[in-house]
């Protein structure tokens, strides 16, 4: 059973903000006009996910780029996507369970509730 601290929070423990900027200094992304893609299966409020590819790419990169995001507490999925609103990043949001979306050739489903 999950610690009480835990289920108070929601299971929310985000990444420090200090790491972030050290993380995307180790990422350094390939040369050309393709796009990359990223998923954060379990993006909180969007900040880190946000943060970290700002740091990655430069802002003339960001349409290029599609950031997969999942979140399964409410409040904090709508936290996640006014984030990553006006980045400049192709974006797709999914609120529920990461472990159900199945992406392929860019496009998304999830199963159904309770499958």
């Amino acid at each position: 059973m999950a610690r009480l601290a835990s289920i108070a929070i929601g299971g929310y423990f985000p990444t420090p903000t200090h790491l972030l900027k050290a993380l995307a200094a180790l990422v350094i992304p390939a040369e050309g006009d393709h796009g990359d893609a990223w998923m954060d299966p379990c993006a909180g409020k969007g900040e880190a996910v946000r943060d970290f590819l700002m740091g990655v790419y430069p802002v003339e990169r960001r349409s290029r780029v599609q950031v997969y995001v999942a979140e399964m507490e409410g409040t904090r999925g709508k936290e996640c996507e006014s984030a990553l609103y006006g980045t400049g990043f192709q974006r797709k949001f999914h609120h529920g369970d990461a472990l159900r979306i199945v992406i392929t050739r860019g496009n998304e489903k999830s199963d159904p509730p309770g499958l």
